[in-house]
């Protein structure tokens, strides 16, 4: 950065006189001679110029470049290109001076915790116009000297860590210095914060020596206890306090309904009876309960903990927020559970969902769109029997009172089914559902027949389809443990579940897991799975229509026996049996028997 020898500016310098011999050689240029005009830069760097001496003379061309390295002016004019000039024209050059530039910055990261210092250095350059021998052209040639800018100071930048507020956590004096001594453009990290500690306690589970897996306990019991580790806050770059949690990320224990915190958060106590479950970064105590028969009852049957039911499951709605073990069949059965499901008789005509989070978000969905649409057709009946009974009609509101329990019954059903739902302990409803749910009964109690009731029903309807269906319900944290999901037959059914599926045998039924494996046939419906789909016998030699598809693009379908029928696809790739085949797999690997289909 110390040199200061010229560079040039312009590859040109001004034109020589041309000889006899040169002009020759050149395309249609006249020779040159004592008759032309001149110009030239004389050693003052002054533009001179003669006129031509006679009318066979030519006048002076002057060639300006474009850009601002130069600016030259013709009788008060700024002139670039090629411009004939004479004695008495007023030519002015002006060379403009870019001045060297030297800049500091101190950036603060988002988070706070770290400053940069950003030293920018840009030389500058002062420009001399190169003196020329006269001709009829001059090209205007600059040398370029180069300007070093000053270095910047270590004062500098401590004026500019006052002006950014950064105050902790700064690097030596010496560390900057022998930053700035390079002279150069470059970055560096200035200061660092400090940064907060989260809390990292512990749960202590009072297992009894003599338990092994899962323990029972009584109410009251307690079955651990915390051990916490105070978070310790930081401190960023500009002196502000940062908070740390009390938990580390993914160190968080949640407990569920079956546990409570006494003596000011020390230990832990069963609030029910039951097993303590430690899974999942949940810790409760879960209830176990069994029944004969669960039979048909318009009422949801809602249970929290696991259900063992000896004998069938009927015609009823029923939610569990455990695992759930029946030993008899489920049959015309809507069964929602939030963890496994063993059903060792037969499932015909039923709803399976494993999983009670995605069951409620799916239940929420239904009854809402069911809800309003019903809304929406009341509207438009009120207004059609106004216009034939007229608003002010004495028997408009008994009219309106039948009609409500018959063709409106859907409406009454998802009002009812909603209303059920909120009591659910194991899900949290947004507190606006709530409120409209419950708004929505009181108007429909009242005489549909007053405006003004019927216009604060329209206006709940909006406040439901302004909602996002997919926020209008969480999952409340509950301990289960572990289990398999086990069917036997499943007979036109739907299963919804997550994780492996074992089933022995399924028959024209919608089936959804991660991965399921069928022990026996899979004739008719509709099978999907996340990964794979392993089962004994694809279809029938009856040809009936069975579609089995895997998601993956890496999965796989295989099978023992596959009829024609069967429509298997894997990540969007589809193959269509058309004969039979053994030991079948798609995508095709090794086929014994036939081509492959």
């Amino acid at each position: 950065m110390d040199s200061t020898a010229p560079r040039e500016a312009t590859p040109t310098t001004a034109s020589a006189l041309m000889t006899q011999d040169e002009s020759d050689t050149r395309s249609g240029l006249r020779p040159v001679d004592s008759r032309d005009g001149l110009i030239w830069v004389d050693p003052a760097s002054k533009i001179q110029v003669t006129n031509p001496k006679g009318a066979d003379g030519r006048y002076a061309v002057i060639a300006v470049p474009g850009g601002d390295n130069v600016v030259v002016t013709i009788n008060g004019n700024v002139v670039t290109g090629t411009r004939v000039v004479e004695e008495t024209d007023h030519i002015q050059m002006r060379l403009p001076v870019l001045a060297p530039q030297a800049a500091t910055a101190i950036t603060v990261s988002p988070d706070g915790m770290e400053a940069v210092l950003t030293v920018t250095y840009k030389p500058g350059e002062r420009r001399i116009v190169r003196p020329t021998t006269p001709a009829p052209r001059l090209v205007i040639a600059l040398d370029v000297y180069p300007i070093e800018p000053m270095r910047i100071t270590l004062a500098q930048v401590r004026t500019e860590l006052t002006r950014s507020g950064v105050s902790v956590g700064v690097i030596a004096s010496d560390q900057i210095q022998a930053f700035l001594d390079r002279g150069e453009s470059g970055t560096l990290v200035i200061a660092r914060g400090t940064a907060p500690i989260p809390g990292a306690g512990s749960v202590e589970l009072l297992r009894p020596d003599d338990a092994v897996g899962l323990w029972f306990v009584e109410p009251g019991t307690i079955i651990g206890r915390r051990r916490p580790a105070l978070p310790q806050p930081g401190v960023t770059v500009t002196g502000e306090e940062c908070l740390a949690p009390v938990i580390a990320p993914g160190r968080e224990v949640r407990l569920g309904p079956g546990v409570a915190l006494m003596n000011r958060g020390a230990y832990l106590v069963a609030n029910a009876k039951g097993y303590v479950v430690y899974e999942s970064q949940v810790i409760d105590v879960v209830s176990q309960h069994e029944m004969d028969n669960i039979a048909p009852d318009p009422e949801a049957l809602v249970v929290i903990g696991d259900l063992t039911v000896r004998g069938n499951i009927v015609d009823r709605h029923v939610v569990i927020t455990g695992n759930l073990v029946v030993a008899g069949d489920v049959r015309g059965a809507q069964v929602a559970t939030g963890g496994a499901v063993d059903v060792r008789g037969m499932t015909d005509q039923a709803k399976i969902t494993v999983g009670i989070g995605r069951y409620a978000h799916q239940y929420g969905r239904r009854h809402i769109t069911r809800l309003i649409d019903g809304l929406y057709d009341l509207e438009l009946t009120i207004k059609d029997l106004e216009r034939q009974l007229g608003p002010e009609a004495r028997d408009l509101g008994a009219v309106i009172a039948r009609l409500i329990p018959t063709k409106f019954a859907d409406v009454v059903e998802s009002l009812g089914m909603l209303e059920s739902a909120l009591a659910w302990p194991m899900v949290r409803w947004h507190d606006t559902l709530g409120w409209a749910i419950r708004q929505i009964r009181q108007q429909m109690d009242e005489d549909l027949s007053d405006s003004m009731v019927r216009a604060s029903l329209w206006a709940l309807r909006s406040e439901l389809e302004m909602m996002d269906l997919d926020e209008v319900v969480e999952e409340i944290p509950v301990g289960r443990h572990s289990m398999p999901v086990r069917l036997n037959a499943v007979n036109h059914s739907e299963i919804d579940g997550v994780g492996t599926m074992t089933l022995d045998s399924i028959h024209t039924s919608r089936i959804v897991a991660d991965a399921v494996i069928v022990q026996g046939e899979v004739v008719g419906g509709f099978l999907t799975a996340q990964h794979r789909i392993e089962a004994w016998q694809l279809g029938d030699p009856q040809g009936t229509e069975t579609s089995v598809e895997v998601l993956d693009a890496d999965g796989e379908v295989a099978a023992e026996t596959a009829f024609p029928g069967v429509m298997a696809a894997v990540g969007g790739e589809r193959y269509t049996l058309t004969s039979p085949r053994f030991s079948a797999s798609w995508p095709p690997k090794t086929w014994k028997g036939g081509d492959n289909q």
